[in-house]
């Protein structure tokens, strides 16, 4: 944890959705729901309000097997999400895969949120400020409930003298990003892994 690797892969003009804008290996963001069923191993499940959900089983993905769920909005599909169970090993390598082209954002539980992307860009950061981002996520481990925010590509936005807030605030509408949640509890261990382009979708819900 904390060394996270930033990758460089070409982009479609921003603000944009086309084939260069993919969630999850082929599956591309505004892909028409009619293009996804029962011929390619897809179907439905986890339906919820206003959207549709299709559902494939047995997908790989850093060195694990999940279930792929791709949600729909107005038949256009909007995120993927890969739902796994935890383990640590499971656990670390995601979290390795994921960091090769995203850099960490935020840490978060049910109650709280660290601006890591604060801290990183901080001159003045300290040793005692790592250590408590540290031990926020040791906590969050350790009560079964953490989310890791991730944005794609965030370094070449990242420039000199600029706060987080600035940073966040020029990128493209069509950066995607990653979420990566581990959830525990009694009903059992579970490790999502969603990938999104926020930015996208919320400038279609705009009036």
């Amino acid at each position: 944890m904390g060394r996270w690797a930033i990758g460089a892969l070409l982009m479609c003009v921003a603000g944009v959705a086309c084939a260069a804008d993919p969630l999850f290996g082929k599956y591309n963001y505004g892909a028409a729901q009619r293009g996804i069923g029962e011929k390619q191993g897809f179907a439905p499940c986890l339906e919820s309000t206003g959207a549709t959900v299709r559902c494939k089983e047995n997908v790989e993905y850093a060195g694990a097997r999940f279930r792929l769920a791709l949600t729909f909005n107005q038949q256009k599909l909007v995120d993927a999400s890969l739902y796994g169970e935890y383990s640590d090993a499971n656990y670390r390598r995601v979290l390795q895969q994921v960091a090769k082209t995203y850099m960490l954002v935020a840490i978060a539980d049910d109650k709280n949120v660290v601006d890591v992307l604060a801290h990183t860009l901080n001159p003045n950061r300290t040793e005692a400020d790592a250590k408590a981002i540290g031990d926020f996520e040791t906590h969050a481990l350790r009560n079964g409930s953490i989310t890791y925010r991730l944005y794609e590509q965030l370094d070449q936005y990242i420039k000199p003298g600029l706060s987080a807030q600035q940073v966040l605030g020029s990128l493209p509408a069509n950066i995607r990003v990653a979420e990566v949640t581990v959830k525990r509890d009694k009903d059992g261990n579970l490790l999502i892994v969603k990938f999104a382009r926020p930015g996208l979708s919320s400038k279609k819900t705009r009036p």
